[in-house]
């Protein structure tokens, strides 16, 4: 990881002589986009903070949508942000209006807009607005590309429309700005990109596609130490001064075979990670290891700019500055010994008077009535992010619902008695929104482990964190006004001018374990999905060895244990006969038996494919014009076989609803590669000609956008969902509807034409997931 990130840095280094010291040589634009891989920016004091302006409710209702500056420059437009410079727009993220919105920026007094386009082209489709810096994700735009103006920015959009079937439209923004000092000398956002311009936003985009790769332990880690039960060990320390760029951590049981699974997942909690400085007796970071590194209830392995977890190590990308001397150490309060494996390639320190990395834990819940409190530091310095781990506790009709992720956030700076950033959701906050749709990953941001009622998220604030100079307190409603029964738990990040003692984390460690999801169980398969979806094979092996030890008898276990076999076969492992004879013998029940049947037929020939039709409609599903499935049942893929050869293939369903949200679901797998449904799915509401065959179809159809993908699937208020070992189908496919679907209602078509052999997954996992495959 290392390796990937230093182009980042050296690139920055090389650029850091354009920042000017008064009225001195003017800072290049490109300088700024460097800062989106320049992760020693938070350590140097010179480090400012951003402001929040955003369509939050000033009452503190959740009416966070539609409240704008003022009116446009002419009728019928609006005022996002009227700002005034030197300053520079560090994160600008939008949802509630439709694909085709237009947006204008105007600089520095300019009469006409300097840039103006689509939403969709001004996140995600036009350089410099493109992936992985500016991108729809998880049901809203957002965009990271720096706005920098010398004298003035305004920010206008059309006003929001009407829907001919919805009604007004609610128009939500949150924008990050920076103010530079009046003696700062930027250019502002160039009209044109020059050459060095864009091999700048060419590295740093290969930066941040790179940074979602899992992290790997270095080949020769510095130092292994052996933790008895209820001790604290140091793990790494140095005196200064030096600077950590970044650090690895590997920690498991000494003697695996005398753990139970649950006793492995635990131990995220058991073990607490604390950082010292200088000696001091209090610690500057305490937080539960895996609470640490996102790993909040089971291991999961993602990674990001500055967080990561992989099969092999946690990763920490948070510089860590010692002017003095540090310890890392950790408390394992398991029952038996841990090994933990650190590694980390200390530099000299030659920023003067660096910020200090803390870090603190909480949890609160289930109690209703109070927000939960993120993070309260004291003392001067820069607010760096957070972690959130959500749980449902069911106590209310509102509790076994999403309404938990209806809570604003607020940030109070040196003691302010009205806070100065308030959000317009929860999710929004973590660039996302409308409960999100399923796992995604950038390399600031990230969600993951949605199901219900059950999500993990986080938001690092590498250019746009808070700066606070005497303090700086984080809350977040428990669902709007706080009515929710949930659980919080969350890790707060930041960098102070002294090292100052944290929240202190619960002395047992009953206290710290994973909260209980009440459907743990009940949506096992939704679990799977998403580690599916985040290719996190191995971890949907463990879960369905957790789920033998804790439900032995479960009649559904069979089943599972078969996806546990298919998993094995996507991480390369062979798979013989006698893996497969206990199932085709009916030792697991005769669901089992009949599923690993039809796997057995699968892979006994390569011209063997496997359909899949999955919907909240009436269904059903035509191969090259001949009907192969039909299905009603919103929980339960209907998978059957088929002979195929290569060339060209219609895949095409006919759905009417019969239900609330209806959706269609459809994945084709080979022995090459998978294709589902999902971005560019042909949709119409009437059919011409052939319309489900592979020639003579003359319908008008439209591609299904990004947008109308919905959550999950299935979703709420459907709970769970038939377990199948039938592996991909769920995760690389996506719902689709019929255009306005619950307006018209009736009956909608669909269709994806493919060319045999298919190779990978659909390119559409990359879109929707951010991960590289």
């Amino acid at each position: 990881m290392l390796g990937k990130l230093l182009p980042g840095l050296f690139l920055t280094l090389l650029l850091a002589a354009c920042s000017p010291q008064s009225k001195g040589p003017e800072r290049p634009w490109r300088s700024f986009v460097t800062d989106l891989t320049n992760t020693l920016r938070l350590v140097e004091r010179e480090t400012g903070g951003t402001t929040l302006l955003s369509t939050a409710d000033p009452t503190g209702g959740n009416d966070d949508f539609n409240r704008f500056a003022g009116p446009g420059s002419e009728s019928g437009w609006v005022t996002l942000a009227n700002l005034k410079g030197p300053g520079v727009v560090r994160r600008f993220w939008t949802t509630g209006v439709d694909p085709g919105h237009p947006f204008r920026f105007y600089f520095d007094g300019e009469k006409k807009p300097r840039v103006e386009g689509t939403i969709d082209e001004l996140f995600g489709e036009r350089d410099p607005f493109t992936p992985p810096l500016a991108r729809y994700m998880n049901l809203c735009w957002f965009s990271y590309v720096p706005l920098t103006y010398q004298r003035s920015l305004r920010i206008e959009a059309k006003a929001p429309p009407t829907h001919p079937f919805w009604g007004p439209r609610r128009f939500f923004f949150q924008i990050n700005d920076e103010k530079l000092p009046a003696t700062a000398n930027i250019q502002s956002f160039p009209a044109a990109l020059s050459s060095e311009d864009e091999a700048v936003l060419a590295l740093v985009g290969d930066t941040w596609t790179a940074a979602v790769e899992w992290p790997e332990m270095p080949a020769s880690p510095t130092h292994a130490t052996e933790i008895a039960p209820n001790t604290e060990a140091v793990v790494w320390q140095s005196t200064g001064p030096g600077i950590l760029p970044e650090w690895f951590l590997d920690v498991k049981p000494a003697d695996p075979a005398a753990w139970s699974r649950l006793e492995k997942e635990w131990m995220l909690q058991d073990v607490v990670l604390r950082i010292r400085y200088d000696g001091r007796e209090q610690p500057s970071v305490e937080v539960p290891l895996g609470d640490f590194f996102g790993n909040a209830w089971r291991h999961r392995d993602y990674a990001s700019l500055l967080l990561g977890a992989g099969p092999t190590a946690f990763r920490s990308g948070f510089p860590l500055a010692f002017p003095d001397s540090v310890s890392i150490s950790l408390l394992n309060g398991s029952d038996r010994a841990i090994n933990a494996i650190f590694a980390g390639a200390p530099q000299p320190l030659t920023i003067p008077h660096p910020r200090y990395f803390h870090a603190e834990w909480r949890r609160s819940g289930p109690d209703a009535g109070a927000p939960h409190v993120m993070a309260s530091f004291q003392g001067s310095g820069l607010f760096a992010g957070a972690f959130l781990g959500l749980t449902g506790k069911g106590v209310t009709q509102q509790d076994n619902s999403w309404w938990l992720l209806e809570g604003d956030e607020q940030m109070w700076v040196d003691g302010e008695r009205q806070s100065s950033w308030r959000g317009t959701g929860l999710e929004d906050y973590f660039n996302g929104g409308w409960y999100y749709r399923s796992a995604a990953f950038s390399a600031l941001h990230g969600i993951f482990d949605r199901v219900p009622f059950r999500t993990a998220q986080y938001r690092l604030q590498l250019v746009d964190p808070v700066s606070f100079s005497q303090s700086l307190q984080m809350a977040i409603e428990r669902g709007d006004r706080n009515v929710s029964h949930a659980w919080f738990q969350s890790v707060a990040f930041a960098y102070l001018d002294s090292p100052t003692a944290v929240h202190p984390v619960p002395a047992r460690r009953e206290e710290r374990r994973a909260v209980e999801n009440r459907y743990d169980w009940q949506d096992l398969m939704l679990q799977l999905t998403e580690l599916e979806r985040m290719n996190n094979f191995q971890r949907a092996i463990d879960l369905i060895e957790e789920y033998g030890e804790r439900a032995p008898t479960a009649p559904d276990l069979g089943i599972y244990k078969l996806r546990a076999l298919e998993y094995r076969r996507l991480l390369g492992e062979p798979i013989g006969n006698a893996d497969m004879k206990p199932f085709l013998d009916g030792q697991f029940g005769p669901d089992a038996a009949e599923q690993a049947r039809l796997l057995d037929w699968f892979y006994a020939a390569p011209n063997r494919a496997l359909v899949g039709l999955n919907a909240n409609a009436q269904a059903q599903l035509f191969l090259n014009g001949a009907l192969v499935a039909a299905t009603d049942h919103p929980l339960a893929w209907k998978v059957v076989g088929a002979e195929l050869g290569d060339g060209p293939l219609a895949l095409a369903s006919d759905a009417t609803m019969i239900r609330q949200e209806p959706w269609v679901q459809i994945g084709l797998r080979t022995h090459s590669g998978f294709a589902g449904s999902g971005l560019g799915t042909k949709r119409a509401r009437r059919t011409s000609g052939a319309w489900n065959a592979l020639e003579g179809d003359k319908t008008d159809w439209t591609p299904v956008p990004n947008p109308d993908l919905l959550r999950g699937t299935p979703d709420a208020p459907f709970i769970g969902s038939a377990p199948n070992a039938f592996v991909l189908f769920g995760s690389k496919s996506y719902s689709v509807r019929s255009e306005d679907w619950a307006y018209h209602q009736g009956r909608g078509y669909f269709r994806m034409d493919l060319t045999l052999p298919l190779s990978g997954w659909p390119a559409q996992s990359r879109e929707l997931t951010g991960l590289a495959r």
